[in-house]
């Protein structure tokens, strides 16, 4: 493999994160949600976890990194900093599947967890679904050293 790259996002990488997302969070809460339901808005799940992603990446910069190998991106993550409490929390990260299995998700968490270091956060936080298709995320953050401390459970309600 080569050589594996981290750097700041760029507008011009918001395009390949949207469809890393569309080809990864099929197990997320919209993807759950259309299934369940039905298209919300009449608009595909992909549509809106895209749409709801990007947003919110834009709203986090300048604390947001793309992934690549061969300049192309591969995986993307973001965080935020509570100076004051000293809590980092890591809020959104994936890697497209056609990477997956060389550490990168890996690469990733260390490169936050060391930039957390940096600027002194001292407990870092990261949520994660309980379903099936969140079980290599949950792996990953356990390798890495997250500790579990709580479950959730999230109802819908059809009225």
């Amino acid at each position: 493999m080569n050589e594996i790259k981290i750097r700041k996002v760029n507008e011009n990488d918001y395009l390949r994160i949207k469809k890393i997302v569309s080809n990864i969070w099929g197990m997320g809460f919209d993807a759950l949600m259309e299934e369940r339901y039905g298209k919300i808005k009449n608009k595909p799940w992909k549509e809106i976890t895209g749409e709801k992603v990007i947003n919110t990446l834009k709203s986090f910069e300048p604390n947001v990194w793309v992934t690549e190998i061969d300049n192309i991106v591969v995986g993307f993550f973001s965080c935020t900093f509570d100076k004051e409490k000293k809590i980092g929390e890591i809020t959104y990260n994936g890697v497209s599947p056609e990477a997956k299995g060389n550490g990168i998700g890996t690469k990733q968490m260390n490169y936050l967890i060391n930039n957390f270091k940096k600027k002194g956060m001292e407990i870092l936080i990261v949520s994660t679904g309980l379903n099936e298709g969140h079980a290599p995320a949950r792996r990953m953050y356990e390798k890495v050293g997250f500790k579990e401390i709580s479950r959730s459970i999230t109802y819908t309600m059809k009225i």
